[in-house]
């Protein structure tokens, strides 16, 4: 047998229960406090995503003037240039 009485194991056994769960409560309370921090910062992400939404709508729209200019600018060369090959051409 052993040294000790069974009751004496069991309430040993008993306290190691206790500081076990205690140190899982402890380790909870600091987990919720993280996700707390957590959801927080995904709550600041989605607010910098939505700003760079709007930004690149932004973009998209100085991009349709940019290529419409561009069509303008092409079609004008290109009236420009005939009427200097037409000018030329019945000069002589």
């Amino acid at each position: 047998m052993s040294s000790h009485p069974l009751e004496t194991q069991i309430a040993s056994l008993e306290g190691s229960y206790h500081q076990i769960s205690d140190r899982l409560h402890s380790i909870d309370r600091r987990l919720e406090g993280f996700d707390a921090r957590l959801q927080h910062i995904d709550e600041r992400f989605a607010h910098i995503d939505t700003r760079f939404a709007h930004i690149d709508a932004r973009f998209q729209r100085t991009d349709g003037k940019i290529d419409a200019l561009q069509w303008r600018m092409t079609s004008l060369v290109l009236a420009s240039w005939i009427t200097l090959m037409a000018a030329t051409l019945f000069h002589h």
